[in-house]
């Protein structure tokens, strides 16, 4: 079996996904999962990313052997690309404190976060 076809069926059999299940997150019709699954038809590249997003993974993984699950539900935009390099660069004083900066700004201004935890102490 192929890497993708491979990789594409055991994360669905991971997430207790059947092919229809796949098929409603996906936008892929069944027929095509079951074709692509049984290395009867290869998906184009706009296919292989409507199976990445409704399995929740990315292309990388399903095409390589290395697991790359999204950690977040969008892309970055380049802002938010800047400010992560930027912080990136930074020593470890220099991180700290802007994270002391962000747990007070999300006193002022709530939302969700992975800092909420400190922000609630």
């Amino acid at each position: 079996m192929g890497t993708f076809a491979k990789n594409m069926k055991a994360e669905r059999l991971a997430r207790n996904l059947s092919q229809e299940n796949l098929a409603r997150l996906s936008g892929v019709s069944q027929q095509a999962i079951s074709m692509i699954e049984a290395e009867k038809r290869s998906p184009t590249e706009e296919t292989m990313a409507m199976i990445a997003e409704g399995l929740g993974c990315t292309v990388g993984y399903l095409i390589t052997e290395h697991r790359q699950i999204k950690s977040q539900p969008e892309e970055m935009n380049a802002s938010e690309l800047t400010l992560l390099r930027d912080y990136r660069s930074l020593s470890s004083q220099g991180r700290e404190y802007i994270r002391q900066q962000m747990v007070m700004a999300l006193k002022v201004y709530p939302g969700e976060s992975v800092l909420a935890a400190d922000v609630a102490e």
